[in-house]
């Protein structure tokens, strides 16, 4: 009997993470809103479960499952994917802010919402050259960019992630001739990190 209690301690969902969540990361959110906002979306899963904050803004769980959830608030979106260690789970944290464009922040925290790392995708190729596209002008707009903003989100399980960059501060006319030259990776859970 002590052996199943001690296993059942260890394993924690995303819904408890969501409930324990600390106020610095989800401001604004009492713990028995989450509490209710999760037992609503477990009642009726096919439906969006939704309340107000103490200020009046929007909170909506999307999505929920053990392994995932998915959460708006205001113009903030949270994700929160449970993913396998060797020796316990490691939660994922995805915090989307627009900058005005979407961006998001990566971490990576144990059960008890200790950060354990983070990860940013500075080093992944994001843009390629369209066939159409003289190389000068490739060149040009890449210089254009100074500081690439990433977005990023799971991509069916927490075992997956979709990312895309964005661009900001360039006129209309050169934002309209970089967007060709975006494009999206999916990138896998290796044990340590996403590549």
């Amino acid at each position: 009997m002590s052996v199943v209690s001690m296993v059942s301690a260890k394993a924690k969902n995303v819904g408890d993470m969501l409930v324990s969540m600390p106020d610095s990361l989800l401001p604004y959110a009492a713990t028995e809103q989450l509490v209710d906002l999760v037992n609503m979306k477990r009642i009726d899963p096919a439906t969006p479960a939704s309340l107000q904050s103490v200020f009046k803004t929007d909170i909506v769980l999307e999505t929920l499952s053990d392994d995932m959830l998915k959460l708006q608030m205001s113009n903030v979106c949270y994700e929160i994917g449970r993913l396998p260690m060797e020796n316990d789970s490691v939660f994922c944290v995805l915090r989307t802010i627009p900058t005005p464009e979407q961006e998001t922040n990566v971490i990576y925290v144990n059960k008890e919402w200790e950060k354990i790392g983070e990860q940013t995708f500075g080093d992944i190729n994001l843009v390629s050259k369209p066939d159409t596209m003289d190389s000068k002008e490739y060149d040009r707009l890449l210089s254009l960019v100074e500081y690439p903003i990433i977005e990023a989100h799971f991509y069916k399980s927490p075992s997956e992630i979709m990312i895309k960059q964005h661009v900001q501060m360039l006129d209309k006319a050169d934002k309209e001739k970089f967007l060709p030259l975006l494009m999206q990776r999916k990138l896998k859970w290796d044990g340590e990190s996403y590549k």
